[in-house]
Protein backbone atom coordinates (compact mmCIF):
# COMPACT_ATOMS: atom_id res chain seq x y z
CA UNK A 1 0.00 0.00 0.00
CA UNK A 2 2.54 2.34 1.00
CA UNK A 3 6.49 2.57 -0.24
CA UNK A 4 9.22 2.77 2.75
CA UNK A 5 9.49 5.99 4.31
CA UNK A 6 12.40 7.95 3.80
CA UNK A 7 13.24 10.75 5.56
CA UNK A 8 14.17 14.23 3.21
CA UNK A 9 14.45 17.35 2.66
CA UNK A 10 12.03 19.61 0.99
CA UNK A 11 12.21 23.06 -0.74
CA UNK A 12 9.50 25.56 -0.18
CA UNK A 13 7.07 25.92 -3.33
CA UNK A 14 4.76 29.13 -3.74
CA UNK A 15 1.39 28.10 -4.55
CA UNK A 16 -1.68 29.03 -5.49
CA UNK A 17 -4.23 27.76 -2.61
CA UNK A 18 -7.60 27.86 -1.01
CA UNK A 19 -8.30 27.27 2.55
CA UNK A 20 -11.09 24.77 3.47
CA UNK A 21 -12.58 24.14 6.77
CA UNK A 22 -15.53 21.33 6.40
CA UNK A 23 -17.10 18.57 8.20
CA UNK A 24 -15.39 15.39 7.59
CA UNK A 25 -18.52 14.51 5.58
CA UNK A 26 -18.59 17.11 3.32
CA UNK A 27 -14.51 16.77 1.59
CA UNK A 28 -15.28 15.80 -1.26
CA UNK A 29 -17.79 17.95 -2.57
CA UNK A 30 -15.31 21.05 -0.63
CA UNK A 31 -12.50 19.60 -2.87
CA UNK A 32 -13.89 19.80 -6.37
CA UNK A 33 -15.10 22.97 -5.65
CA UNK A 34 -11.68 24.64 -4.85
CA UNK A 35 -10.32 22.50 -7.84
CA UNK A 36 -12.36 23.62 -10.48
CA UNK A 37 -12.14 27.61 -8.11
CA UNK A 38 -8.48 27.18 -8.71
CA UNK A 39 -7.77 26.20 -11.67
CA UNK A 40 -10.44 28.88 -13.27
CA UNK A 41 -8.68 31.52 -11.40
CA UNK A 42 -5.23 30.28 -13.03
CA UNK A 43 -6.66 30.41 -16.49
CA UNK A 44 -8.12 33.70 -15.92
CA UNK A 45 -4.87 35.14 -14.59
CA UNK A 46 -2.85 32.96 -17.45
CA UNK A 47 -1.38 30.61 -15.46
CA UNK A 48 -0.76 27.36 -15.52
CA UNK A 49 -0.13 24.81 -12.39
CA UNK A 50 3.85 24.22 -12.16
CA UNK A 51 3.23 20.79 -10.37
CA UNK A 52 0.48 18.62 -9.11
CA UNK A 53 -2.39 19.63 -6.63
CA UNK A 54 -1.71 18.97 -3.02
CA UNK A 55 -3.96 19.42 0.54
CA UNK A 56 -1.82 20.66 3.53
CA UNK A 57 -3.61 19.39 6.04
CA UNK A 58 -3.22 22.65 8.87
CA UNK A 59 -5.07 21.05 12.18
CA UNK A 60 -5.89 17.45 12.94
CA UNK A 61 -9.46 16.42 13.99
CA UNK A 62 -11.49 13.34 13.93
CA UNK A 63 -15.04 15.09 13.03
CA UNK A 64 -13.39 18.14 10.77
CA UNK A 65 -10.84 19.12 8.10
CA UNK A 66 -9.22 22.61 8.39
CA UNK A 67 -6.60 22.29 5.06
CA UNK A 68 -5.30 24.16 2.06
CA UNK A 69 -6.21 22.80 -1.00
CA UNK A 70 -3.66 24.28 -3.50
CA UNK A 71 -1.64 24.14 -6.81
CA UNK A 72 2.69 24.96 -7.47
CA UNK A 73 2.80 28.47 -9.55
CA UNK A 74 5.72 29.66 -10.65
CA UNK A 75 5.06 33.60 -9.88
CA UNK A 76 2.18 34.67 -7.90
CA UNK A 77 -1.16 35.50 -8.70
CA UNK A 78 -3.36 38.31 -7.97
CA UNK A 79 -5.88 36.94 -5.35
CA UNK A 80 -9.67 36.52 -6.32
CA UNK A 81 -12.50 34.98 -4.50
CA UNK A 82 -11.26 32.30 -1.86
CA UNK A 83 -7.79 32.20 -4.25
CA UNK A 84 -4.78 33.50 -2.23
CA UNK A 85 -1.14 33.10 -2.87
CA UNK A 86 0.35 30.75 -0.21
CA UNK A 87 3.21 27.90 -0.32
CA UNK A 88 4.14 24.76 0.98
CA UNK A 89 6.85 24.61 3.35
CA UNK A 90 10.71 23.95 3.23
CA UNK A 91 10.69 21.05 5.94
CA UNK A 92 12.75 18.00 7.56
CA UNK A 93 10.33 15.73 6.38
CA UNK A 94 9.23 11.78 6.46
CA UNK A 95 7.85 10.79 2.96
CA UNK A 96 6.11 8.28 1.43
CA UNK A 97 3.88 7.05 -1.33
CA UNK A 98 0.78 5.91 -1.20
CA UNK A 99 -0.58 3.85 -4.60
CA UNK A 100 -4.22 3.66 -4.86
CA UNK A 101 -7.74 4.96 -4.55
CA UNK A 102 -8.62 7.81 -2.49
CA UNK A 103 -10.78 6.59 0.05
CA UNK A 104 -7.54 4.08 1.08
CA UNK A 105 -5.31 7.73 2.27
CA UNK A 106 -6.83 7.36 5.99
CA UNK A 107 -5.82 3.75 6.11
CA UNK A 108 -2.12 4.74 4.42
CA UNK A 109 -1.22 7.00 6.67
CA UNK A 110 -2.39 4.89 9.69
CA UNK A 111 0.30 2.74 8.00
CA UNK A 112 3.09 5.18 7.42
CA UNK A 113 2.92 5.88 11.14
CA UNK A 114 3.42 2.44 12.52
CA UNK A 115 6.17 1.96 9.95
CA UNK A 116 7.87 4.97 11.37
CA UNK A 117 7.02 3.56 15.26
CA UNK A 118 8.15 -0.01 14.37
CA UNK A 119 11.37 1.00 12.62
CA UNK A 120 12.18 4.18 14.76
CA UNK A 121 12.92 6.27 12.13
CA UNK A 122 12.20 9.48 14.39
CA UNK A 123 13.66 8.17 17.51
CA UNK A 124 16.81 7.34 15.75
CA UNK A 125 17.12 10.89 13.92
CA UNK A 126 16.72 12.88 16.91
CA UNK A 127 13.15 13.85 15.44
CA UNK A 128 9.41 14.34 16.52
CA UNK A 129 6.27 14.87 14.55
CA UNK A 130 5.46 18.30 13.83
CA UNK A 131 1.38 19.41 13.72
CA UNK A 132 0.74 19.53 10.29
CA UNK A 133 1.21 17.39 7.08
CA UNK A 134 0.75 17.40 3.46
CA UNK A 135 -0.62 14.83 0.21
CA UNK A 136 1.00 15.55 -3.41
CA UNK A 137 -1.82 13.98 -5.82
CA UNK A 138 1.29 12.89 -8.20
CA UNK A 139 -1.12 10.93 -10.40
CA UNK A 140 -5.09 11.19 -9.74
CA UNK A 141 -8.36 10.71 -12.36
CA UNK A 142 -7.15 13.84 -14.16
CA UNK A 143 -4.01 11.12 -15.54
CA UNK A 144 -5.99 7.88 -15.48
CA UNK A 145 -9.21 6.76 -14.37
CA UNK A 146 -7.55 3.46 -12.85
CA UNK A 147 -7.40 4.37 -9.10
CA UNK A 148 -5.38 1.40 -8.49
CA UNK A 149 -2.59 3.36 -10.42
CA UNK A 150 -2.62 6.95 -8.69
CA UNK A 151 0.32 8.02 -6.52
CA UNK A 152 -0.26 10.30 -3.46
CA UNK A 153 3.02 11.21 -2.01
CA UNK A 154 2.28 11.76 1.84
CA UNK A 155 4.62 14.55 3.88
CA UNK A 156 4.71 14.57 7.56
CA UNK A 157 6.78 17.42 8.79
CA UNK A 158 9.57 16.59 11.23
CA UNK A 159 11.54 18.92 14.03
CA UNK A 160 14.55 18.18 16.12
CA UNK A 161 13.82 16.97 19.83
Amino acid sequence: MIDRPAITQTKAQRAAVIRVQVPRSEIESAMDSAIGELLTTLEEQGQAPAGPMFAHHLSLSDTRFDFEVGFPIDSPIEPAGRVVNGALPAATAARTTHRGPYEELYEAWRAFGEVLEREALLDRAGLERGDTLWEVYAVGPETTPDSTKWCTELYLPLFER
